[in-house]
């Protein structure tokens, strides 16, 4: 059964009482107005001290402006969010000890500023906004300094007026850090309870559910379900598209002589009945939680091995299983993330601080599946501290925290313009040497990118220079075909392009040797009859494959060499050859493919010729000396005269050897 269900009506009642007197000494103190801020920085923060390889070569964000605001005294920002238009809106403590909201538009001018506190001490560490309406809802507490401190919850629309103010607390500290914002206008605030704490330890995790016009839905408060958990704190939450509520924060284990800090994770629905709850470590915090658009779960905070307090993430399906191992990141021996967000292609930003000689803000974009993409720092020859971050509808990415650059804390907003996604480039072409020259480059898609460009050059390639040829652009394909027909190697590389950048692929190599194999096996025909009756006939055969050119040969034998045989002709890269006027007779044919490398002869192919007797190019043996001497003959030459004879040329066909 769910603890805290407002069981204890005599606890309850003095409760009420305690509230009551102190919020009626605190309600007069109550008030909202302007906060007159001095820019103090504008894209001018000393950024000379940030380590050289804070960006990676393929790093996919540009950091578009850096801007810090403050007063005389010290101010802080915990926590900011955006709104349907891409406004900016952060919250945090101004001065001694008063809470403030600021909106600042896309390109980080300030549009209005507002102050809400009591007297004397109030403070934000949360934002939510509504995206349906615009509205801003500011979450924080306030009290006297020292304590007790009261839950304060403040709506604003988006001009900044206020709508109206809540408050919930006892007379003991009552605390919210984080707000959120459902799709049908319900508010939750997540915190810690000491007034309504269950046991004899310090505070339980606190869950407040609103409605819009501020009125009280529910609230539900835990401190642990196993043996030895005897307290909890709540610091952030997040909402998935069913109403589902997700919070973090950190359990306490004491045992005897054994303490410990878990980081905690609990699912509610929206009713707010406790679905799954998940612990990880033994000495670690969630600070921030963000659910992506398939319904995961990322969690940061930090957690604590040997003397390194290391920065984490964490991630979890809707049903609370663990999606990967948890991964852990460091920059010296202290590193937090305070604030976690996703984009529309569920990449995960992380904000935080580390220490590493002195505190610096670190911002970190992994992929939905751990994998680190870049890490950045917001670094000065003074301290920083990051704490919140967020991602507008164009995937711009949002972060704040305060510096110490200026003399006293001021805070700094800034923004990250997602240029081109990291991807990856390879080939098909075979390996390790290509024989043919044909084969595709291939990528996979990049992240924002519009189109893409091709560059190759003889000698890998760093950066685009003289060496480097450009040979295709504006691709919005992730394939292109190369064909080369030079041996050697060819060095290759991609540019992704958006309108507030680009990004290169990894630059990859194809070593082509065109293969100059012997010519491979073919075979030779002829549409010569069976027998052929006029000795007229073509010859003609298949492609060799690497062949150069061909060498045709006859024998009126069976060839078995070629040397041995008749060169009809040679060097022909034609793939047929005409016969004429071959008399009767058995001829055999045999072509032979060259290249450099060798050769492949083909079959040997058998013709055999039978002249018809009434046509063709038969012999029909007749004889003209013959003729003469005959009775015929003789009568002729007598007829003609003896001198007629000697005009008489007596040509005697003689059977050629050769052939035409």
């Amino acid at each position: 059964m769910l603890e805290n269900e407002k069981n204890d009506i005599s606890r309850f009642i003095f409760f009420l009482l305690i509230s009551i007197q102190f919020l009626i000494f605190t309600a007069s103190m109550h008030y909202s107005r302007d906060l007159n801020l001095v820019k103090r920085l504008d894209n001018e923060t000393d950024l000379t001290n940030r380590p050289e390889d804070i960006i990676s070569p393929l790093s996919s964000t540009s950091l578009e402006w850096n801007k810090t605001w403050g007063t005389l005294a010290a101010d802080y920002s915990f926590d900011l969010d955006t709104d349907s238009q891409d406004n900016v809106y952060m919250a945090g403590r101004w001065g001694g000890g008063n809470n403030y909201l600021i909106k600042f538009n896309s390109t980080g001018d300030e549009q209005w500023s507002k102050i809400w506190g009591s007297y004397p001490y109030s403070d934000a560490w949360g934002v939510g906004v509504d995206k349906n309406t615009d509205d801003v809802y500011l979450a924080g507490y306030f009290g006297p300094w020292g304590g007790p401190y009261n839950i304060s919850l403040v709506k604003y629309n988006s001009d900044g007026i206020e709508q109206w103010n809540a408050t919930w607390g006892g007379d003991e500290d009552d605390l919210a850090y984080d707000v959120a914002v459902d799709s049908q206008g319900y508010v939750y605030l997540i915190g810690y309870t000491k007034s309504l704490r269950t046991g004899t330890y310090d505070a339980d995790l606190l869950l407040i559910k609103y409605n819009n016009s501020g009125q009280e839905e529910w609230y539900r408060t835990f401190k642990g379900i196993n043996l030895g958990e005897v307290e909890a704190y709540g610091y952030g939450l997040a909402l998935d598209p069913s109403g589902n509520i997700y919070v973090t924060g950190r359990t306490h284990f004491y045992y005897y002589s054994m303490s410990y800090d878990y980081l905690a994770v609990l699912k509610y629905n929206s009713s707010g009945d406790r679905q799954w709850y998940k612990t990880y470590g033994a000495d670690a915090e969630g600070r921030r939680c963000a659910v992506d658009s398939e319904g995961y779960l990322y969690v940061t905070g930090k957690s604590k091995v040997s003397s390194t307090t290391y920065a984490c993430l964490l991630k979890y399906d809707s049903d609370g299983n663990s999606q990967f191992s948890p991964i852990t990141w460091q920059n010296g021996n202290l590193n937090t993330g305070f604030g976690i967000a996703t984009d529309s292609h569920n990449y995960v930003y992380i904000h935080g601080n580390n220490y590493n000689g002195d505190w610096s803000s670190f911002t970190l974009k992994y992929s939905n599946t751990g994998t680190l993409i870049w890490t950045d720092y917001f670094n000065t020859s003074a301290d920083e501290d990051g704490r919140g971050v967020s991602v507008d509808s164009d995937d711009h990415v949002y972060c704040c925290g305060y510096t110490d650059s200026v003399g006293n804390q001021d805070f700094y907003l800034i923004k990250y313009t997602n240029t081109p996604g990291p991807f990856n480039l390879s080939s098909d072409a075979e390996t390790p040497k290509d024989i043919n020259g044909q084969f595709n480059l291939n990528w996979n898609s990049s992240t924002d990118a519009i189109n893409y460009t091709v560059y190759q050059s003889n000698q890998t390639i760093t950066e685009i220079n003289e060496n480097v040829t450009l040979i295709a652009e504006g691709l919005t394909e992730t394939s292109y075909p190369i064909s080369l027909s030079q041996n050697g190697t060819t060095y290759y590389i991609i540019y992704a392009f958006n309108i507030y950048g680009n990004l290169s692929s990894n630059c990859i190599s194809v070593e082509v040797e065109i293969a100059i194999t012997p010519p491979e096996a073919f075979e030779l025909f002829s549409n010569a009859e069976n027998p052929d009756k006029d000795g007229n006939f073509n010859l003609h055969w298949d492609i060799s494959n690497y062949a150069e050119n061909y060498s045709l040969y006859w024998d009126d034998a069976l060839i078995t060499n070629v040397n041995d045989a008749n060169l009809i002709v040679a060097g022909n890269i034609n793939r047929t050859y005409d016969i004429f006027g071959k008399p009767d007779g058995k001829y055999y044919f045999i072509v032979m493919a060259f290249n450099v490398r060798g050769n492949q002869t083909s079959n040997c192919l058998e013709i055999i010729v039978q002249l018809d007797s009434n046509g063709g190019n038969q012999d029909t043996g007749f004889n003209i000396v013959e003729f003469l001497l005959s009775p015929i003959g003789l009568t002729i030459i007598g007829a003609l005269g003896a001198g007629s004879i000697l005009g008489i040329t007596i040509i005697k066909r003689k059977r050629s050897e050769k052939l035409r």
